[in-house]
């Protein structure tokens, strides 16, 4: 085999594995929502709410009467953002899915991301609307357990008290 055959399968070689490289970061992250079975399904496209109330339940002592209540609203709750969720990660996965393109209109891009951030805010005030309801449940003796609660929940979602984030790339 002399210099040139050799050199011309490696090059081959190389274009071949770029291009299967692609094409599987571009199952991963452009496929539809469809596609992200291998953990479970995504957030918002479960068909039953999650099973977090027990949790509401353990932590703030709640009555048989005070649970049936909490239950209700969780399954409201749970049936009006399931549609905001839904649609939210389509606007996203939309936006997203436009980067295959040759040339991403980048229009398209801004106005499906303001849909998205719309639809988060409706999303954000159903859920303090929802903890609103769930405090009303609350006798004056379980507002302290309440307030403790909010207060662990509010921390996770930013960030504290959860697994360490990654370093920004530099």
């Amino acid at each position: 085999m002399d210099y040139f055959t050799k050199h011309n399968f490696l090059v081959a070689a190389i274009v071949v594995l770029i291009v299967v490289n692609l094409a599987t970061i571009g199952m991963i992250f452009f496929n539809g929502p469809g596609f992200h079975t291998f953990n479970g399904p995504r957030p918002g496209m479960m068909e039953q709410p999650p099973p977090g109330g027990k949790f509401f339940e353990d932590v703030l002592r709640l009555s048989d009467e005070q649970k049936a209540k909490f239950s209700q609203l969780r399954d409201e709750h749970f049936a009006q953002v399931k549609g905001l969720i839904d649609n939210s990660l389509k606007a996203k996965d939309d936006a997203f899915n436009e980067l295959m393109k040759e040339n991403p209109d980048k229009q398209k891009v801004d106005s499906l991301f303001e849909v998205s951030g719309k639809l988060q805010i409706q999303l954000d005030k159903l859920t303090f609307e929802h903890f609103v309801k769930l405090k009303a449940l609350c006798t004056k003796e379980q507002l302290p357990a309440f307030n403790k609660l909010l207060n662990e929940l509010t921390a996770k979602f930013h960030g504290q008290g959860g697994p360490p984030h990654p370093a920004p790339i530099q």
